[in-house]
């Protein structure tokens, strides 16, 4: 999840789309001036879960960039809502109900 949330921000506050190489180089840049360390990002994996979540926009030639913030938290949101899926059916509803009262 800290590579989808990295790449999720550097392609937000980006200037405009960048390539999975650009993106990975300036994460582990950042890193290196922000804590002083060096380390190899994984940045598929993060990509792979933005496009999953349906966050990533791709066009043809590889440019990658991010939907905007709010239309992010409303995807995420109705992803979260529709992520347990119980049927119960009507008649098991009703019984409950009664019993209960």
């Amino acid at each position: 999840m800290k590579e989808t949330l990295l790449a999720y921000h550097f392609l937000r506050t980006a200037d405009g789309p960048l390539t999975a190489d650009v993106l990975d180089q300036r994460i582990e840049d950042w890193f290196r001036r922000r804590w002083e360390t060096t380390f190899d990002f994984e940045i598929r994996g993060g990509l792979d879960k933005l496009r999953e979540l349906e966050l990533l926009t791709e066009d043809e030639h590889g440019a990658l960039g991010v939907v905007g913030l709010p239309e992010a938290k409303q995807r995420l949101d109705r992803r979260w809502d529709n992520l347990f899926r119980i049927h119960t059916p009507t008649s098991e509803v009703i019984g409950r109900t009664r019993e209960s009262a």
